[in-house]
């Protein structure tokens, strides 16, 4: 094909093989020839590919990309070296050692990259992708739990390691009864600390249930919420439970009923 300047243009044709750092081939890596308009395809199982289209009129490049690698371009035809994504992973405990669930996981790349983000499984960990190489801000949040913060230089084909710990946040119930010297429960379960009341208790932020269910008293329950560093007071006067008793005695005027050795008086019964 001859151009209106006189000169032949020849249409661009370049192939090669996508592999990573190690030599592996990079299957289904998506590739890109940019000459004059853009043509594509995808590379093979063992990584090769084969593309033509545009025209040799001035420069091209081959873009290459693919998920969890770094993407890159390139001129001409041959080997194309993929590095991969930096990961960040790990597992958010507590201050007892424990895995934080649902905790939010964040890292904000300070370089000006893109950010990732993503949320711990039932047992704390996580596994963070889509970063690019340099320093990145890592943050973990978690519900009624203490924030973590770490600054990270993140690298090409690495994983970096992080234990962060999000300790849990404690509140204060002062709780009191009238009358005094029963046994409460938080949320269904005995209170630890706290046999009988009243009671000063150290209790997780949130939000909770006290209860007093005794066959002496009309049961009672509050809800409350605490958060970190709060000292709540919680008091109730108890209700006791009121019943009839059916006394069948001999008649006679010298009958005298005692209730836990309290006389009743005869007109009272």
């Amino acid at each position: 094909m001859v151009g209106a300047t006189g000169f032949m243009v020849t249409p661009v044709r370049v192939s090669g093989r996508v592999v990573d750092v190690h030599g592996r081939p990079v299957p289904d890596a998506e590739v890109t020839l940019v000459a004059g308009g853009d043509t594509g395809t995808h590379t093979a199982d063992d990584g090769s590919f084969h593309l033509a289209g545009g025209y040799r009129i001035e420069g091209y490049a081959v873009e290459v990309s693919a998920p969890g690698f770094i993407s890159r371009q390139a001129q001409g035809s041959g080997s194309l070296v993929l590095q991969r994504a930096p990961i960040v992973q790990g597992r958010v405990v507590d201050e007892a050692g424990n895995g934080v669930a649902g905790a939010w996981i964040a890292a904000r790349a300070l370089t000006g990259r893109t950010s990732g983000q993503t949320v711990t499984d039932a047992d704390g960990f996580f596994w963070l992708t889509g970063l690019h190489p340099g320093l990145a801000e890592v943050t973990v949040v978690a519900p009624e739990h203490d924030g973590w913060q770490s600054r990270v230089e993140l690298a090409a084909d690495h994983i970096e390691q992080l234990a962060p710990i999000a300790a849990r946040q404690f509140g204060v119930l002062d709780l009191a009864t009238s009358p005094a010297g029963v046994a409460p429960t938080l949320d269904g379960a005995p209170i630890p600390g706290c046999p009988a009341t009243p009671c000063v208790v150290s209790v997780l932020a949130g939000d909770h249930v006290v209860a007093v269910d005794s066959p002496i008293y009309v049961p009672w329950s509050q809800a409350f919420s605490l958060v970190r560093n709060q000292r709540l007071a919680v008091s109730t006067t108890l209700q006791p439970r009121l019943g009839v008793l059916a006394v069948t005695a001999p008649g006679g005027n010298a009958a005298e009923l005692l209730i836990d050795g309290n006389a009743v008086g005869a007109g009272g019964w």
